[in-house]
């Protein structure tokens, strides 16, 4: 018995495809998040620092428009990204079938190998490779070669993302690469909003941060040059970790915050309540409006937007589900918990302290833990501490995606070449400038709702309202005409509240 069978040739880029597979299998493993992991990350995400300025808002739109402005902006904020999120999926789709294509275009080339070495082999033998003789049987390998085209790789070729051959993340500025002529511009354009978003979170969050030191140790504020020497002092703390090019490194330190910020809301909301019940009891209790003041409502519109902004991290977090096509549910599920913390939380404090309500809660809150007892008050001040410096590191990780940022950017307007010709000097400048910026401006602009305002009603409404529907229309160009509609609709009316908000915001300077 003999048998003679030539093996097909490996394909000429298997190292290639090997190492693919290696990255697919990283990538993987990395997505293990389930539903109910989901829903609680996208809950520490949201709920942030911005919360303490709720109460503030609630006392200058009124009880019912508080309400009612949240509400609003959830709806309109979650339908918002519900289109991003269609472009994602749509993207992922067909990022899917362009990987099937290629899969099947690998199977095709090795058949077609085969067949054309099984033809040379007749040509010099023609008994030795058409036939395997074995126990007296003969079997004869006939392969066909399908030439025809795949409908489903013409219909894909339509989708303008189909222009992308490989997908490296699922965001907005990978989709953005491959829509227009014009996508590098609109690229500098979300990473500029991007680093203003960034900016202004920094500036809010050392807002915080000093009034807190200032609450703790009031002391301080009495030296002559405290304001610059405590602006120069941070700026050497941060600027000392602004080399650290790892986000997981700092990750870890500011999970910290993030899930103390329940623990904080649950202590101020205590203490909101036995203030409510002391005024009650000595019929003391503050004015409280229960209608609706529409002149605020605009500079309420750009705080509840901030509150429920995750932008930045949207993506990423369904990048990591097990099962993304629940998203969605996740999405609405963390927006409906969100509101209700927030309305809770905002109704609380102003029937609290009522139209005397300052910008950060936690100012109104000192003044009633004195007449507690002092046991109360060296936990709340060790709580706000704790808090306070939770939000400094915080801020020390968002510098690891700003500074990044900021020295890319250059390049988008020139050559690529030029990166190599920036030296230390350079880096060292560029975080001097930034990080140096934020603390002062900090210091020297205090109001934090107005700081939140101004986030919500430009660079949450830009890259939550405008780039969304913007992508969702070059992607899907032959919708309905009522989604048009509605979804011109959801456009116009974050754009009105943020132009709105703004000039509200400006008038009060």
């Amino acid at each position: 018995m003999q048998i003679k069978y030539d093996l097909p040739k490996l394909p000429h880029n298997i190292v290639d495809q090997y190492n693919q597979y290696m990255k697919n299998k990283k990538l993987n493993t990395k997505k293990q998040a389930s539903q109910l992991s989901t829903l609680c990350k996208m809950l520490k995400v949201s709920v942030g620092t911005v919360v303490l300025a709720l109460p503030e808002g609630f006392s200058k739109v009124y009880m019912l428009g508080g309400v009612l402005v949240l509400i609003i902006c959830g709806l309109l904020q979650c339908y918002s990204w519900y289109l991003l999120v269609d472009v994602i999926e749509e993207k992922a789709k067909v990022a899917l079938n362009q990987k099937m294509q290629e899969e099947k275009a690998e199977i095709k080339e090795t058949k077609i190998a085969e067949f054309e070495m099984t033809e040379a082999n007749k040509e010099e033998d023609p008994q030795s490779d058409q036939i395997v003789d074995y126990n007296d049987e003969s079997i004869v390998y006939d392969e066909k070669v399908d030439d025809k085209e795949d409908p489903l790789q013409e219909k894909d070729m339509e989708n303008p993302l189909t222009q992308q051959v490989k997908f490296e993340r699922m965001n907005m500025i990978s989709v953005m690469q491959v829509l227009s002529p014009n996508s590098r511009v609109m690229i500098i354009f979300i990473e500029i909003m991007t680093l203003v978003l960034l900016y202004g979170q920094a500036v809010s969050l050392i807002i915080f941060f000093n009034q807190s030191m200032e609450a703790i140790i009031p002391s301080v504020t009495q030296f002559e040059y405290y304001i610059i020497s405590q602006a120069a002092l941070l700026t050497l703390i941060i600027m000392s970790f602004s080399f650290i090019k790892s986000m997981e490194k700092l990750r870890f330190l500011t999970n910290i915050g993030s899930y103390l910020v329940f623990i904080v809301m649950y202590f101020f909301s205590s203490i909101c309540l036995y203030k409510i019940k002391d005024s009650s009891s000595n019929n003391t209790s503050p004015p409280v409006y229960y209608g609706i003041n529409f002149s605020e409502v605009p500079f309420f519109f750009g705080v509840s937007l901030f509150s429920y902004d995750i932008n930045g991290v949207l993506t990423e977090i369904r990048e990591e589900m097990q099962q993304p096509q629940f998203f969605k549910k996740n999405l609405a599920q963390s927006m409906i918990i969100c509101c209700i913390i927030y309305v809770i939380f905002g109704m609380v404090g102003y029937l609290a302290y009522g139209s005397k309500t300052d910008a950060l809660i936690t100012i109104n809150l000192d003044s009633t833990i004195s007449s507690i007892g002092i046991g109360v008050k060296s936990a709340f001040l060790s709580l706000q501490m704790s808090y306070a410096l939770s939000m400094l590191l915080t801020v020390i990780l968002e510098n690891v995606v700003s500074i990044r940022l900021l020295e890319d950017l250059p390049y988008q307007f020139g050559n690529q070449v030029e990166r190599e010709k920036r030296g230390y000097l350079w880096r060292m400048t560029i975080r001097f400038l930034y990080i140096g910026g934020y603390v002062f401006t900090a210091s020297y602009f205090t109001n934090f709702s107005d700081v939140i305002s101004l986030l919500g009603n430009v660079p949450s409404v830009t890259l939550g309202f405008i780039m969304p529907y913007y992508l969702h229309r070059e992607v899907f160009p032959d919708m309905k005409w009522y989604y048009k509609l509605l979804n011109l609709f959801v456009l116009l009316t974050g754009m009105t509240g943020g132009i709105l908000g703004v000039i509200s915001v400006f008038k009060k300077l």
